[in-house]
């Protein structure tokens, strides 16, 4: 049956008389069945965006009605009313709105992104990586959502997949900075260090390295065993910044890596370069326990029981807390002694 002009004009009528009166919900419900027998027309869409506009204002226990009367038709209205409902701080009144509107189905881009969201407000990791990664599904082309997917389930431990999806999205976008940033950590946390090189190299290609993606490069090239373009790339990075944690740190144990590929033990140069830079570390980064525990280590290593003796006595007055050397067995008789 063709409905004739007049009678949408009786409709219109009808919904803004409820309106007015304040019965949102018996308005909302006119408006869904003009915008299923009109559904190219934009007047019962702007109706339906006022109702939902004034329900989301509103002070009233049944407030949500309306929403889920022409959530029904359209689920970015559950979309609007949740994202006001986590703007208010309300989670549970945003999520059970999310689960009632998951009942009619989630395939709505609208309507995940904001169950994603509310699952990011309460530090849900877990319902983060479902409700994102279902987002992605549905719209793959979302590089937000490959983000924030990719962080949760990195965050959940599950690198496989935090990788998958990143690699996914760099294949989108290949220059994606978040994405090669994530890439090259994720990377690193699985030990695959030519990818981590390869996203710096990527991410560095249009963008300046900040010192610490300098330290991570060299991080790789050293996993690599490519140790001297490793510290001429930390050397570098040191004439602009000497006094960087992160670079004194990985150039330390570049040395301390290079010596052990090469076995030298009785290469009194090689030695002498580890133990000074060591040494550099703990000026740098004092309050690093693992400067501390190198530079002991390298002067065990060197046969200088006194020197770690009193390296150990210097780290007890710069750490807070000393635990972290007490873990290795080697240091701990040694720290214990000095107590």
């Amino acid at each position: 049956m063709v409905l004739e002009p007049e009678v949408f004009s009786d409709t219109r009528r009808s919904i803004a008389a409820l309106i007015a009166l304040g019965d949102l919900n018996g308005a909302a419900h006119e408006t869904r069945s003009y915008m299923q027998n009109a559904p190219d027309e934009p007047e019962p869409k702007a109706l339906a965006d006022r109702i939902v506009r004034l329900a989301i204002t509103s002070d009233a226990a049944d407030a949500m009605k309306p929403v889920a009367v022409l959530g029904a038709q359209d689920p970015s209205y559950w979309a609007a009313w949740i994202e006001s409902r986590l703007a208010a701080g309300d989670i549970v009144q945003a999520e059970t709105a999310f689960q009632q509107a998951a009942e009619h189905g989630t395939e709505d881009a609208a309507l995940l992104r904001a169950g994603a969201l509310i699952a990011l407000r309460a530090q849900r990791r877990d319902l983060e990586a479902e409700r994102w990664s279902a987002l992605v599904k549905l719209s793959p082309g979302d590089l937000g959502a490959v983000r924030r997917a990719t962080v949760a389930f990195s965050a959940l431990g599950d690198l496989e997949a935090a990788y998958a999806l990143v690699v996914d999205g760099l294949q989108q976008q290949p220059d994606h900075m978040a994405l090669l940033s994530l890439k090259a950590n994720i990377a690193s946390r699985m030990g695959n260090w030519a990818d981590v090189l390869d996203a710096w190299k990527a991410y560095g290609a249009q963008n300046e390295l900040t010192p610490s993606i300098i330290a991570q490069t060299g991080r790789a090239l050293r996993g690599l065993e490519r140790f001297d373009q490793a510290a001429a790339i930390i050397k570098a990075g040191l004439k602009d910044t000497p006094d960087n944690a992160d670079l004194v740190l990985e150039n330390a144990r570049i040395a301390d890596d290079r010596a052990a590929a090469a076995d030298a033990s009785s290469d009194a140069k090689m030695n002498t370069d580890r133990l000074n830079a060591w040494k550099a570390a703990v000026q740098v980064a004092t309050a690093d326990p693992g400067a501390w525990q190198g530079l002991i280590l390298t002067l065990l290593d060197g046969g200088n029981s006194d020197g770690a003796r009193a390296a150990v006595t210097h780290a007890r007055s710069s750490l807070p807390d000393i635990t972290h050397l007490l873990k290795n067995r080697r240091l701990r008789a040694l720290v214990e002694g000095a107590s």
